[in-house]
C-alpha cells in the first residue's frame, strides 16, 4: 500500500513494486502463514537495495514473522 503523497503514480507503483521484490525473498523464510500489509513511504525510493533488504528483514524480524536463523542469512 503506498499512500497519496506520493508525487504521481508511476512513483507510488514504483515504491509498492520495491517493496514486494524486496520482501518477497525474506518471507520465503518465514515460520508460517501471514497476512501482511507494508505502507511504503517516499523515502524507499532513495535506498539502494542492501538498504532497503536490511530495513525490511529487521521490520520482519522484530514483527516475529522471521526466525533468527533467517535474520542471519539475509
Amino acid at each position: 500500500m503506498a499512500g497519496r503523497r506520493f508525487p504521481n503514480a508511476v512513483a507510488r507503483n514504483r515504491a509498492k513494486r520495491l517493496l514486494r521484490e524486496t520482501s518477497r525473498p525474506l518471507l520465503s523464510d518465514s515460520r508460517g502463514p501471514w497476512d501482511l500489509v507494508f505502507i511504503a513511504r517516499q523515502q524507499i525510493l532513495a535506498l539502494p537495495a542492501p538498504r532497503r533488504t536490511a530495513l525490511v528483514s529487521d521490520l520482519l524480524h522484530r514483527a516475529g514473522v522471521l526466525s533468527e536463523e533467517a535474520l542471519t542469512s539475509a
